[in-house]
């Protein structure tokens, strides 16, 4: 399978960050998901997708400017959105497990609710302040490569866990794996 130029720089780029990550980035990372190895990773794609959008949406440099703090901000959004998720459905299986009433049960699913409700607003918010940015053409290409890179990207990351005698590796361990054979330390 052939790849293109820009998935290779991408594939290249997501390899040397899972490998360069720090073991405490790792361990953060693996406590919550989130944390210093999701700045480390946007980290090192940022220069990537900042290419992407100059090449594939034809975006200026000043436009890149413009919209990047907008794009952060949105992934930002995203990122406290799944942790806030996360810790509410976690809470919401405990109250179950538990015997909790139905009134604590019905307040946590509308937290549920309220935090899919707010991150679509936000999410609108800042795809206007975007779409304000670019021409129309701009707009189309711009979607059309965020989710296209988000799908690689998520690809990749998924290529990277692995299967493991017929179960899921987590991600943290084949980066250690890799970090290990890096090292010399084999595998």
């Amino acid at each position: 399978m052939m790849l293109s130029r820009a998935s290779r720089m991408i594939l290249t780029t997501l390899l040397l960050a899972v490998v360069a990550v720090p073991a405490a980035a790792q361990q953060a990372a693996g406590e919550g998901g989130e944390g210093p190895f999701d700045l480390e990773l946007w980290s090192a794609l940022r220069g990537r997708y900042e290419a992407g959008l100059r090449q594939h949406v034809a975006l200026t440099d000043a436009q890149v400017a413009a919209i990047m703090p907008q794009v952060e901000a949105l992934e930002g959004h995203r990122r406290t959105a799944r942790r806030e998720r996360a810790r509410t459905t976690n809470k919401l299986r405990i109250a179950f497990e538990q015997g909790g009433t139905d009134p604590e049960l019905q307040a946590l699913l509308d937290r549920l609710d309220e935090i899919e409700v707010s991150l679509r607003r936000e999410e609108r918010r800042i795809q206007q302040a975007i779409d304000a940015e670019l021409t129309v053409r701009q707009r189309v290409k711009f979607r059309y490569f965020s989710v296209k890179f988000r799908a690689e990207l998520r690809r990749r990351l998924g290529a990277l866990s692995g299967e493991d005698g017929g179960r899921r590796r987590p991600l943290l361990e084949r980066m250690r794996e890799l970090r290990n054979r890096r090292d010399g330390g084999g595998g």
